[in-house]
């Protein structure tokens, strides 16, 4: 049986990005007086990307999930290394990186031409990283003012929908924090490229302040309204670059944000309402959301699986997120009852000043410890003597579909994520649709919405192309299926890519 079809017919907005790639494959031993970022820019050209033996868009295949990917090139595309980021947000193909698609004069046609060759190597399209802020030549000359302004991006949004942009990766810049400047981008890009995603951030710092001190720090009580202002006419809400040892706990925490924000509201500009949560994809797959890859193979081989090196040793489970999007499609936090515990979890780290120079000390971060879209809340159960539970999450999708995710944790005692097993229950399935499940578990037992006792039970890892019968593995009493802790593992892992790769298990399973 095959539970996965070959192509999501769904909008997603699922891509992969460029920006930790420039990081990783950067030569840090060289040394030079050009400052570190504008050395990434500069790698961002046409050899870094199409090079057929080694360019990261032409040389490997993406687990066959080119087709569910928008590929999306950073900070760098459209503005050469320089200090003034007055520059920033032309727009204009940067002709010296890519000299076999600038069109000199017509960036339409430049932008055209750049997004048909990545639609021919299989992906969906062409993304692009946008600074919020109209282009000139010095800070010293005044910013526009906001009609000029307007007519600067409705111009630019033409010459995207001309060139078939699929997506705006929208993030700082001189108006990064002006919801109004935002919400214009936004309406020019309706009217001129009505098709073109448009992500907005909520541009932040990668750690966040204790709840107890939330309500007197300046900063996020700004960024709190910020976002209160954005999401209702954001296609996709990215959470924000995180601390990757808190990357589940402080993605989790911005998630309940933005699920206290949607309350009792809608979405605006006919925006889509997701949130993107870069590449937590365990949490994408349990609450619903897109994705957005930061690492890649090619950044994988250079480190050889070192766990030092962010986004290279868990690609395995962005695939599989990507899969799922073929059997369902992420959902707007406006189209569901969305679910957060009062119960919490916080997770802590000492960091060495050398290693994390933002960060210092022991840092603490805390989020809800269950959280759940169209479902009862996952009832968890501790089975260490130590009484310590994994964040756990499940959602139900307006198709049917269900998925539930058991996230490890960051203690300081560790300096690493924790899995930990637990007893974990999730209620609301549907018999007649597939269920994902991702993570590690003491045993997992799913109600579903009727009988189904006398059913057989289908599963695959969700990067496999074929189910099995499993029905002798698992136990049905009535409306429930028990899953053991050791099966989920071996069947979410049977596909894994790479020794190196430490992804969680991800499976998918089907009744009939």
């Amino acid at each position: 049986m095959k539970l996965i079809p070959d192509y999501s017919p769904y909008i997603t907005g699922n891509y992969w990005c460029s920006w930790c790639s420039q990081s990783m494959l950067l030569d840090r031993t060289e040394p030079s007086d050009v400052p570190y970022t504008d050395r990434m820019r500069a790698l961002l050209n046409e050899t870094f990307l199409f090079d057929p033996g080694k360019g990261l868009l032409t040389a490997y295949d993406f687990r066959g999930c080119r087709g569910d990917l928008i590929a999306l090139l950073d900070d760098g595309w459209d503005v050469s290394p320089c200090d003034d980021k007055a520059k920033f947000g032309s727009l204009i193909l940067n002709q010296e990186h890519f000299p076999s698609f600038a069109v000199p004069g017509n960036p339409a046609e430049s932008l055209k031409n750049l997004n048909e060759y990545v639609r021919k190597l299989g992906y969906r399209g062409l993304g692009i990283w946008i600074a919020p802020q109209y282009s000139r030549a010095s800070h010293e000359i005044p910013d526009a003012d906001f009609e000029t302004a307007r007519e600067y991006w409705a111009e630019r949004a033409r010459w995207c929908g001309y060139a078939g942009i699929r997506y705006w990766k929208v993030d700082w810049g001189d108006h990064c924090g002006d919801p109004a400047y935002r919400r214009m981008m936004t309406e020019v890009c309706r009217q001129y490229a009505p098709e073109l995603i448009i992500e907005h951030a909520w541009v932040r710092m990668p750690t966040d302040p204790e709840p107890d001190k939330r309500a007197s720090d300046a900063d996020y009580q700004y960024g709190y309204d910020m976002l209160k202002k954005i999401l209702p006419y954001s296609d996709a809400l990215r959470t924000y670059d995180i601390s990757e040892p808190f990357r589940y706990v402080a993605t989790l925490s911005r998630i309940a944000e933005i699920f206290t924000q949607s309350r009792g509201g809608s979405a605006k500009l006919n925006a889509l309402g997701l949130f993107n949560a870069e590449f937590m994809a365990p949490v994408s797959i349990g609450l619903g959301g897109s994705i957005g890859i930061m690492g890649h193979e090619a950044g994988r081989e250079k480190y050889k699986g070192s766990t030092e090196v962010i986004c290279t040793v868990e690609l395995d489970e962005a695939f599989r997120a990507l899969r799922w999007n073929r059997v369902t499609r992420p959902f707007s936090v406006f189209e569901s009852e969305n679910r957060v515990s009062d119960e919490t979890l916080t997770d802590s780290m000492t960091f060495d000043q050398k290693d994390w120079p933002w960060l210092k000390g022991l840092v603490r971060q805390t989020a809800p410890a269950r959280m759940s879209r169209n479902c009862p809340l996952p009832e968890v159960r501790s089975v260490r003597e130590d009484g310590l539970v994994p964040f756990v999450i499940a959602s139900r999708y307006p198709d049917g579909a269900f998925a539930v995710s058991s996230l490890s944790r960051t203690l300081a005692e560790d300096r690493q994520d924790v899995r930990i097993p637990a007893g974990v229950c999730v209620s609301g399935a549907s018999a007649a649709k597939p269920v994902a499940v991702c993570g590690v578990y003491d045993a997992l037992s799913i109600r579903f919405d009727g009988n189904i006792e006398g059913k057989r039970v289908y599963a695959q890892d969700l990067l496999a192309d074929e189910a099995s019968d499993c029905t002798a593995d698992v136990v049905i009493a009535g409306d429930t299926l028990t899953l053991k802790g050791g099966w989920i593992s071996e069947v979410g892992l049977a596909a894994k890519s790479n020794p190196a790769d430490v992804s969680d298990p991800g499976l998918i399973l089907q009744l009939a």
